[in-house]
């Protein structure tokens, strides 16, 4: 966690999404805000560590292809299980791509040129390098995320 904690608007600024969207995936378990902040009420405000931002663009990506909130739940869970910063584990439940947790981190710190892509109808998804992914694009994936881009805020909705 970092020492950088943004209120529920300069998040969603941040992120490229509405207050309101952000309440929702908070709301929903996609989006974490900092613990102790998240007693909901009228009057209270929810923090959220800056650290998240790379997860929350790539919720409100997906979001824009419109998958439901339970696809978006799993991806953000498969996303921070993928980046344990414990080094716990190779991957996420579910998710594949056989990198290690160093190779999640670097990737969604952009530092690593990086894909997701989700199927429709199927709730999983996999971390990709450009050589996966063109095998991936050319066999029929229906979506593809560089996160590469995503987590920098180079991608528009």
């Amino acid at each position: 966690m970092s020492n950088n904690l943004l209120m529920a608007q300069a998040f969603g600024d941040a992120v490229g999404a509405t207050k309101r969207q952000i309440q929702f995936w908070t709301d929903r378990g996609a989006v974490k805000c900092v613990a102790g902040t998240d007693q909901q009420g009228r009057g209270k405000q929810r923090l959220y560590d800056e650290g998240e931002i790379p997860i929350a663009r790539l919720i409100a990506q997906m979001a824009a292809f419109q998958l439901p909130i339970g696809r978006l739940i799993t991806a953000a869970t498969h996303i921070r299980g993928s980046c344990d910063p414990q080094g716990r584990g190779t991957t996420a439940p579910g998710a594949r791509g056989g990198h290690s947790a160093d190779w999640h981190r670097e990737a969604l710190a952009g530092k690593r040129e990086s894909y997701i892509c989700l199927r429709h109808g199927i709730d999983s998804f996999t971390w990709l390098d450009r050589k996966q992914m063109n095998r991936q694009v050319n066999a029929g994936a229906m979506i593809v995320i560089p996160v590469h881009e995503v987590v920098k805020g180079a991608v528009s909705r």
